[in-house]
């Protein structure tokens, strides 16, 4: 879910509810989207939905890659950090 401060910015209105399409298409609308941001913190929570739809599409490889960048682009982005660490605690 978006942060409250960017609830009226379109980009990351589209990367919300790219959560509720099929994979390609929710994929191919957060890129489009990540694409027009400049804010690395923005880019960041992007790519932490980006690896909520790859995991959920059990791409493991491809979710952990996405949740490390968003991590690497902004270490505050903690729905990033927490995801990490779910999916290194469902591995074990």
């Amino acid at each position: 879910m978006t942060r409250p401060e960017w609830s009226n910015d379109a980009d990351m209105k589209t990367v919300d509810n790219a959560l509720n399409k099929r994979k390609d298409e929710a994929l191919k609308d957060i890129e489009n989207a990540m694409n027009r941001m400049a804010d690395p913190s923005k880019k960041a929570h992007s790519l932490t939905h980006k690896g909520v739809i790859l995991y959920h599409n059990n791409d493991y490889a491809g979710a952990r890659d996405a949740f490390v960048k968003a991590i690497v682009m902004d270490s505050r982005d903690s729905d990033a950090i927490t995801n990490l660490g779910r999916m290194n605690e469902r591995k074990q």
